[in-house]
């Protein structure tokens, strides 16, 4: 018998009820309670792609539980707010694109200085040299 499970981008309705199962399980095993989500947390929840699907989700929980200083955990608690969401359930992400765009912001945070640039991305000069010449980047 074979059961499929749908991943939690196509499961809109149920991932809030899932991270409170998941905070008041956490909370519990790291005896530390009244702890409770903001409004802008679950908002973010609702809108985040979990490609890691439950594991990632109670990933970010248990980090916010472990660190909390607060009893309210925030979309920063969940390291939320730097991740993109999926708008559409059927549209494809390019691995590639996000590559790109996040070569194209550390460039101009750096203001195209390479060596800068290379360091924060983890490559060598070269490499970076490569990319920008496959994505057509350019310092203009």
């Amino acid at each position: 018998m074979q059961i499929t499970l749908p991943p939690l981008r196509e499961r809109k309705d149920d991932l809030v009820e899932l991270a409170h199962f998941l905070l008041k399980k956490l909370s519990a095993k790291y005896d530390k309670y009244n702890l409770f989500f903001d409004e802008k947390a679950l908002e973010q929840i609702q809108k985040h792609a979990w490609f890691g699907n439950i594991r990632e989700m109670e990933n970010r929980i248990k980090r916010a539980v472990i660190l909390y200083e607060d009893h309210t955990i925030t979309v920063g608690d969940l390291d939320l707010e730097l991740i993109d969401t999926y708008e559409t359930e059927k549209e494809e992400i390019q691995l590639s694109n996000i590559e790109k765009n996040s070569i194209e912001k550390v460039l101009q945070k750096h203001q195209f200085n390479i060596s800068k640039s290379a360091e924060e991305l983890g490559l060598s000069r070269a490499a970076l040299y490569r990319r920008m010449e496959k994505y057509d980047i350019k310092n203009d």
